[in-house]
């Protein structure tokens, strides 16, 4: 990880994705190697990114009063539309 003093250009972001990933942690922009995704071998992990896959297309399918009932729940909690969706979906399927 390393410190940068301002966010570089757009076209340099494009031009490192995938080998550097640019990011702002309170207020300072920072830059680390890309995220690498590690083998997923475990029973335990297995189960819990079946559950996450189901929790995103469940997201993708909500109807429109659906998705106003989250964004206000959301509100409410401090967090927006999907964060409050998928926090209530991945404690109650877990």
């Amino acid at each position: 990880m390393g410190k940068l003093l301002q966010m570089p250009h757009v076209d340099i972001i494009r031009n490192l994705k995938g080998l550097v990933d640019f990011y702002t942690s309170r207020g300072i922009v920072c830059f680390r190697a890309w995220p690498k995704k590690g083998k997923v071998t475990m029973p335990g992990q297995i189960a819990r990114n079946k559950i996450f896959a189901q929790a995103v297309a469940a997201f993708n399918l909500l109807t429109d009063a659906e998705r106003d009932y989250w964004r206000k729940e959301g509100s409410r909690l401090g967090l927006n539309l999907r964060d409050a969706f998928m926090s209530h979906y991945l404690k109650t399927h877990s």
